[in-house]
């Protein structure tokens, strides 16, 4: 019921005050010159453009060099007609315009005879020969029939150059890395503030995150550049990726259904590789069953005309719920139970779009996210029923619910044939919240020191194997909230001097912000059995049994906030209808701030970040068949873990006999220092018996 009222307050909120939004490429152009069967240029001819993709007919007039415009259509296809009085009108159907392609689609008129007709000009697909980038564009006919996974980046593999980069997280687009590239949901940037990856990887089974949430079932087209992008886009050492979302039409269009997955439905289980929890030097290959489980997602979408030719609407949804179960027999003590955990995830997706005047097109979509995820279950061993996990541990408290919310809005306006305004802008916030954490000392082994030959004098009440822990961790989130404002702003004049230009300059703003308490509340005593510690010297030292940490990992907090400013101009320079050279120039403002005041953030002005952008694209044969291009650009990004915002405390000691075990893992209760973040005062008096590790 909360993300139902907030859908609705958010779509009244956005109408009302129709505040602009950044966006990149959500739009596609149709270009090109009406001559007559001489070839002489015909001015005053009346060109129009339709699609069902398109709301109502968008017309243009040539003019003195018989040149036509349409710089913002939707993509789609396209029939493009044109008339002129004493000549007989032409059409050119099924013309294919993806995001952020200038097609040229040229037209001859002839001299109208006595019975004059409409003919229309079958075309062959044309390709976009005004622009060097290297991009591919996958559409929902493309989606809907090749095998994908539920989250948009699973048909990112099908653009030439990419490939899934599963350990960093991200995509390699042209050799990148995953942290290199750039995300945008209609014109949106989702690029994850922290890593800046598309974050790939959930919270739980779902595999979706709140920084893209937009499943498959919702989009129209997903483009994909790798390289040589115009001046107006950001700097980013990869590629750059937009996703469309589905819009309303004339007609109306609508789908429901469900996905479903059980444990049944999967295949024979694969071996793994793992260290023996009892003897870390052992390595073997286990099959671990999963978690009994079952996946239900009913998703549906509804698209049609609030008024024809003039407001469109679009609204899809998911509710996914994923309970899953196991039954253990714990090892330390013999007891058996049967655990449940249940993952449900809300995803909302809709959007408007207006056609406010002939020349004034308006589109509003926004995108809603909440997860509810459910406890961890115990662990099992590949027997089926044993599990080496703690007792007192489960049923589990902790689990984390994450949230995200996104709008954008973006007008466009063709002011006169020779101009075009871009005006667009949005609002991404997403974060998570922890919850069950614990509040006390932890003591963790890492190795086992259930041998008897290699620890002899070790009491019986204290062997454990490798992973053992006495209490529930006590690392949690209590906020990790992201903010990204971003404001863009366009104009594009086209002119004629030597050739046609295509001249666009713009400014963009962005206000980037993370709010975050994350990390250990309370230290960690880890035993590392028979083990070795490395010095700073390059020592390798050690007790008799290894030796022991007192760690408070990661505690990440800060509350930042930074303005970043660009701004370009490029033009389109077009030599004899088929040579267009792309030349740019780019410049950024742009501040790293630090999460601690004692840390100075990283400032670059206007001078340090000033990129040229050069290329060139060919029409080889005059047909928009064939096309020659080349590129160059330089590239930049960062994201927040190398912004200094990491902090962490490490103590080290030597296990050199039993009485220290004993004074490492009997915790006695009252003597942490709950919430000060303080040592406990029995690791001081361990101090008397081993000397920290230098």
């Amino acid at each position: 019921m909360r993300l139902r009222i907030l859908i609705v307050i958010r779509v009244l909120a956005v109408l009302a005050l129709s505040a602009p939004a950044l966006a990149q490429e959500t739009r596609g152009s149709i270009e090109g010159i009406v001559k007559d069967t001489s070839g002489a240029v015909l001015p005053g001819v009346t060109v129009e453009a339709r699609s069902p993709a398109l709301v109502g007919v968008s017309t243009a007039i040539t003019d003195a060099q018989g040149t036509y415009r349409f710089p913002a259509l939707a993509p789609g296809v396209y029939e493009v007609s044109a008339t002129l009085a004493g000549f007989s009108p032409r059409k050119v159907a099924g013309i294919q315009l993806l995001v952020g392609q200038i097609l040229k689609v040229d037209l001859s008129l002839p001299v109208a005879g006595v019975a004059e007709s409409v003919r229309v000009i079958a075309t062959s697909p044309v390709i976009d020969v005004k622009q060097n980038a290297a991009s591919a564009v996958i559409t929902a006919e493309v989606i809907d029939r090749i095998p994908k996974g539920r989250h948009f980046t699973s048909v990112l593999v099908q653009a030439p150059g990419t490939s899934s980069e599963t350990k960093a997280g991200g995509f390699q687009l042209d050799g990148s890395s995953g942290s290199e590239n750039h995300f945008l949901v209609d014109g949106l940037d989702m690029t994850s503030l922290r890593t800046g990856t598309s974050n790939n990887f959930g919270n739980n089974a779902m595999n979706v995150t709140p920084t893209n949430p937009i499943r498959t079932d919702f989009i129209s087209e997903v483009q994909v550049k790798s390289s040589g992008y115009n001046a107006e886009y950001r700097a980013a050492t990869g590629g750059v990726v937009s996703v469309l979302t589905k819009t309303g039409s004339n007609s109306w269009h609508g789908s429901a259904g469900t996905y479903f997955d059980t444990l049944k439905m999967r295949g024979a289980l694969r071996q793994t590789l793992r260290l023996n929890p009892a003897d870390q030097t052992v390595a073997e290959f286990v099959r671990t069953k999963s978690a009994d489980y079952s996946d239900w997602e009913p998703v549906f979408d509804l698209g049609g005309p609030l008024l024809h030719d003039r407001l469109w609407f679009y609204a899809g949804g998911v509710t996914e719920v994923l309970p899953s179960e196991r039954t253990v027999t714990f090892a330390q003590n013999g007891a058996t139970g049967t655990f449940k955990s249940t993952d449900k995830q809300y995803i909302a997706n809709y959007n408007v779009t207006a056609q406010l005047t002939s020349k004034l097109r308006t589109r509003v979509s926004a995108l809603d996210r909440r997860d509810k995820n459910g406890p961890a279950l115990p662990g099992i061993e590949p027997d089926g029923i044993t599990s080496n996990s703690t007792p007192s541990n489960f049923p589990s408290p902790i689990h984390t619910d994450n949230f995200s919310d996104q709008v954008t809005v973006s007008t466009d306006w063709v002011a006169t044939p020779k101009v075009y305004v871009n005006v667009t802008g949005g609002m991404l916030k997403y974060g998570a919240r922890g919850f069950g954490a614990g509040t006390e000392l932890r003591h963790s082994f890492s190795g086992s020191n259930t041998s008897t030959t290699i620890f002899p004098d070790i009491p019986a009440s204290l062997r454990q194997l490798n992973s053992y822990v006495d209490k529930i961790s006590s690392s949690t989130t209590v906020r990790d909230d992201y903010t990204r404002f971003n404001l863009n702003a366009d104009a594009t004049y086209y002119a004629v001097f030597k050739g046609q230009h295509q001249i666009k300059a713009g400014f963009q703003f962005e206000r980037l912000g993370n709010d975050v308490l994350t990390g250990q509340t309370q230290p960690t005593i880890t035993l590392n059995w028979n083990a070795s510690r490395s010095t700073f010297d390059g020592r390798q030292v050690r007790g008799t049994y290894g030796y022991w940490s007192t760690t408070k990992n990661v505690v990440t907090v800060g509350d930042i906030h930074a303005n970043n400013v660009g701004l370009f101009a490029q033009d389109a320079w077009t030599l004899n209808e088929r040579v267009t050279f792309n030349l740019g120039i780019r410049a950024e403002r742009e501040d790293v701030p630090s999460y601690r005041a004692e840390n100075p953030g990283i400032h670059f002005g206007w001078a340090d970040k000033i990129t040229p952008r050069v290329g060139f694209a060919w029409d080889i044969t005059g047909d928009s068949r064939w096309k020659g291009y080349g590129r160059d650009l330089q590239r930049h990004h960062k994201a927040r873990d190398a912004a200094g915002i990491l902090r962490w405390a490490a103590l080290d000691h030597l296990l050199l006999h039993a009485r220290h075990v004993r004074l490492a893992v009997d915790h006695v209760s009252g003597r942490t220092a709950a919430g000060r973040g303080e040592l406990p005062r029995h690791i001081h008096r361990a101090n008397r018996f081993a000397s920290p590790v230098q």
